[in-house]
């Protein structure tokens, strides 16, 4: 977890991070439950983002697939994890020269 000003507003992100070559599925409860265990001690003026980061190396790089996640928020009511859901993708890489 960190707190970064984002569109000049205090934001609080929790990252769950995983390093390797396969693609399953999103781990809600772990993005889920750090959330639920720190919400009631964050002011309501500050959001709260969920963000699932997977890394792998490969001959190309290393390649960032970071997904941000929307659920409802838990200061305000009961969440479950269904409602855990995928709001922005992105792919970075360092390509593999800049790496040398």
């Amino acid at each position: 977890m960190f707190v970064e000003k984002r569109d000049g507003k205090y934001t609080l992100f929790v990252l769950e991070a995983k390093s390797g070559k396969t693609h399953k599925s999103l781990s809600k409860h772990k993005l889920l439950c750090p959330v639920l265990g720190v919400a009631e001690r964050v002011p309501e003026d500050i959001e709260i983002v969920r963000v699932y980061l997977k890394v792998n190396k490969t001959q190309k790089g290393i390649h960032f697939h970071v997904v941000e996640c929307e659920i409802p928020d838990p200061r305000k009511k009961i969440v479950a994890y269904d409602q855990v859901t995928v709001k922005k993708y992105s792919k970075l890489t360092i390509p593999s020269q800049l790496l040398k």
